[in-house]
C-alpha cells in the first residue's frame, strides 16, 4: 500500500489498474479498454490545466507552455516525410523540433485553451463553498494498492483530500442538477466515485465514504455546483467496478490475449439481442431535479 507524490503523466503510466480502464469496461468491453491509449484532447488539456493552476500552481510553468505566437503551423506528417519539403516547411521542421526539445513533456495550451481556464479558475474563486473546500486540503497523491478480492494491482488519484472527504474537480458541459446527473451515468462517473472511495481507503487505512464532485462548466459563464454522491450511487458505483475487477481476473486467468478464439464474443459484446427501453432521465423535466 503506497502513497505517491508524482506528475500526472507518471501515475498515467504505471501499470496498476485505475478508475479510467474500469470505466472503458463498464461503459464498453474488456477488449475496448486494453485496446485504448492515454492520448489528451482539448478538453483533457484544459482539465488538467486546470487542476494544476488550481491545486498546483507552482507546478503550471513546469508541466504548461504556451502556442508561440507569430510561430509557423507546426507541419504535418505528410510535409515532414516528403522527398522535397519546401523551403518554408524546412524552416517550421526546424522550429518545432527546437521548441518540442526546449518544451519536452510539456503540454502545449493555445490562447483560447488559457482563456478558458482563467475563466473557470475565476468562478470557482468566486464560488464562497468550492473557494473554501479548495484551500487547505492535500492535493493530487497517487495511491497504489492490491485488491484482496482479484490480487489485482489498483491505483487511485484523488484531486482533492480534506477533512476526511475526497474531491473530484470536473469541468463539464452542465453542472446542473439534471444535466451532470446525466454525464455521471454516461461517464461512469459513479465507477470512479465509489472506486477511489475503497482504494483510498484501503491503502490509508482511513474510512472515508464521503465523495464530492465540485462542477465547473467549460464555457462561459462557468457556472460552478457541487455534488455529493449518496450511499446509493457510491453502491451502484462500487458494483459496477467490482463486476469490471472481475472481468479483469478472468480475462488474465484465460490467458489474457485479445486474439483467442471467440474472445471477441466474450470480452467484447456479448451475442444475444438487447432490448432497449426509455432511460429514466428521459422522463423527467429539465427542472425536475428529485
Amino acid at each position: 500500500m503506497t502513497k505517491i507524490f508524482e506528475t500526472n503523466k507518471h501515475y498515467q503510466s504505471n501499470l496498476a489498474y485505475g478508475s479510467s480502464t474500469l470505466k472503458r469496461i463498464h461503459l464498453k468491453s474488456i477488449l475496448h479498454a486494453l485496446e485504448s491509449q492515454y492520448e489528451e484532447n482539448e478538453s483533457m488539456v484544459r482539465g488538467g490545466a486546470l487542476h494544476c493552476t488550481t491545486l498546483e500552481p507552482e507546478r503550471f510553468n513546469l508541466e504548461y507552455v504556451m502556442y508561440p505566437l507569430g510561430g509557423p503551423r507546426r507541419p504535418s506528417q505528410k510535409q515532414i516525410a516528403a522527398k522535397n519539403p519546401s523551403a518554408e516547411t524546412l524552416s517550421a521542421i526546424k522550429f518545432w523540433k527546437e521548441f518540442d526539445l526546449k518544451h519536452a513533456g510539456k503540454s502545449i495550451l493555445t490562447q483560447a485553451d488559457l482563456d478558458a481556464v482563467i475563466g473557470m479558475k475565476k468562478a470557482l474563486r468566486n464560488h464562497k463553498l468550492a473557494n473554501t473546500i479548495l484551500h487547505g486540503g492535500e492535493a493530487e497523491y497517487s495511491y497504489y494498492v492490491t485488491d484482496p478480492r482479484t490480487g489485482l494491482p489498483l491505483k487511485c488519484r484523488p484531486d482533492y483530500v480534506k477533512n476526511g472527504c475526497l474531491f473530484d474537480l470536473k469541468t463539464t458541459m452542465d453542472a446542473s442538477p439534471i444535466g451532470f446527473a446525466r454525464q455521471v451515468g454516461n461517464q461512469a462517473w459513479h465507477l470512479q466515485a465509489a472506486f477511489y472511495v475503497d482504494v483510498y481507503n484501503m491503502a490509508t487505512g482511513e474510512n472515508v465514504n464521503e465523495f464530492y464532485f465540485i462542477a465547473v462548466e467549460n464555457k462561459a459563464p462557468h457556472a460552478v455546483m457541487i455534488h455529493l454522491a449518496d450511499e446509493i450511487l457510491l453502491a451502484e458505483g462500487r458494483k459496477a467496478y467490482m463486476k469490471c475487477l472481475d472481468q479483469l481476473k478472468d480475462f488474465q486467468d484465460r490467458g489474457g490475449d485479445p486474439k483467442v478464439p471467440n474472445s471477441m464474443n466474450y470480452f467484447g459484446y456479448p451475442m444475444e439481442v438487447n432490448t432497449l427501453t426509455v432511460p429514466s432521465h428521459f422522463l423527467k423535466s429539465k427542472f425536475d431535479v428529485a
